[in-house]
């Protein structure tokens, strides 16, 4: 009859070992999180251990801090009452205050200021203003109108005019005052990212090889005129084969 050896916390540094880095207090409660995960495996009950392994895995300056707290040489304090004490020392580690709507004005204005480029550009954007905005709408702190109202702020204005003309196209009835659904902004711009691929063809071979074969810093006006000249074929093409106004193909080619 075989024994199963006894399951031991890691050491100190070991790849297994939870860390903690106070820089970025936000992480502190996965830091709990793969602690007690580890106290399950090996069967630390003890809430005197419990604490002095909490310390034990963190840098020399937070365990000295940690150590001040009450609640820790307290032999009457649980685990829990010195874990809910030093979560008290990060303010952003509180569930109920890891985003504010300042953080929903950050990704907003930083992506109003990049701009939406592709189609990976869309995503990161809809993933980060996601990821802030419903935990406050959760929270009670963002209606939902208004969330809507802030995901259509970081369009910059020439997208975002390719952007609404596709809603009102699909919803001719939608009301003015009411913001569009986030759902319905993301398909939308999605079909217009689509697009820029699938209606503007790339500069052919010729041109590039002519580009390519041009020594470093020896280009002149003359040199590239060939270039232009393809580019503008390949411009009057896409008019020829697309069935969508020249303006907009032009607006696709202007640099956001």
């Amino acid at each position: 009859m075989s024994t199963q050896s006894p399951i031991y916390m890691p050491p100190r540094g070991d790849e297994t070992a939870p860390t903690f880095n106070p820089s970025k207090p936000r992480e502190l409660r996965h830091y709990f999180s793969d602690l007690e995960f580890l106290f399950d495996q090996a069967q630390v009950t003890d809430h005197a251990a419990r604490k002095k392994h909490a310390i034990r895995y963190v840098d020399i300056d937070v365990a000295d801090l940690w150590e001040c707290i009450t609640e820790f040489s307290s032999a009457d304090a649980t685990y829990d009452e010195f874990k809910t004490a030093v979560i008290k020392l990060y303010p952003e580690a509180d569930e109920n205050f890891k985003f504010t709507l300042s953080d929903m004005d950050h990704v907003v204005d930083s992506r109003l200021r990049l701009g939406i480029h592709s189609l990976n550009d869309l995503a990161d954007y809809h993933r980060e203003f996601r990821a802030v905005t419903s935990f406050l709408v959760t929270k009670d702190r963002l209606a939902t109108m208004e969330q809507e109202h802030a995901f259509a702020r970081g369009f910059q204005p020439n997208f975002w005019s390719l952007v609404a003309r596709h809603l009102q196209i699909k919803d001719p009835d939608h009301f003015p005052d009411t913001p569009y659904t986030i759902e319905n902004v993301m398909d939308a711009a999605r079909f217009i990212l689509r697009g820029f691929s699938a209606t503007i063809p790339s500069p052919s071979a010729t041109a590039m090889t002519t580009m390519t074969s041009l020594p470093p810093d020896s280009v002149k006006l003359e040199a590239l005129g060939p270039i232009f000249s393809e580019l503008t074929k390949t411009i009057i093409g896409a008019f020829q084969q697309s069935n969508q106004p020249a303006s907009l193909i032009l607006r696709r080619l202007r640099p956001q």
